[in-house]
């Protein structure tokens, strides 16, 4: 799920457990990564800005005018990060919560890194592996109620 990590970082490193190491490693550059883009100056202008814009009319014609599942996690997790819940819930009900799911888990996460074994450490490895196998049907079913509160009036997807 989030074994973005480059191997070379990880082959030469002292941790009991790599593979959550790599899960941390790529949440905390996630995270500065979004920093950088809310408070670098480079969210409204310049040529960032558009690039950002070329893709979404690109994405725009991919989807033949049609919301995919995952429209709008980007701008869910930046809106999360600059503090936005209404916004980030807006754009991606699955975004939003997997946002919540992980960041609040960091903690645990890098605990589980350097060896801390406890009964939360052994649920959240637990809850990961039903999450990895049932992300799927998560990513239809919070497209499809988002798709349904937006239809029927009571909640706006701005994806």
């Amino acid at each position: 799920m989030l074994d973005l990590c480059p191997r070379f970082i990880t082959k030469n490193l002292n941790v009991t457990n790599k593979r959550y190491f790599t899960y941390s490693l790529t949440l905390i550059c996630i995270a500065v990564a979004a920093y950088f883009y809310l408070f670098g100056g480079m969210s409204n202008q310049g040529l960032l800005a558009d690039v950002f814009g070329w893709v979404g009319r690109i994405r725009t014609l991919s989807h033949f005018g049609y919301r995919c599942p995952l429209c709008g996690g980007t701008r869910s997790f930046i809106y999360m990060f600059s503090g936005n819940i209404k916004a980030s819930l807006h754009h991606s009900f699955f975004g939003t919560f997997l946002f919540l799911y992980l960041y609040l888990s960091l903690p645990l996460r890098c605990a589980i890194t350097f060896g801390h074994e406890n009964r939360a450490g052994k649920l959240l490895v637990r809850l990961d592996s039903w999450f990895e196998n049932n992300v799927i049907w998560l990513i239809f079913l919070g497209a499809l109620v988002q798709i349904t509160l937006d239809y029927v009036g009571l909640f706006h997807w701005a994806a």
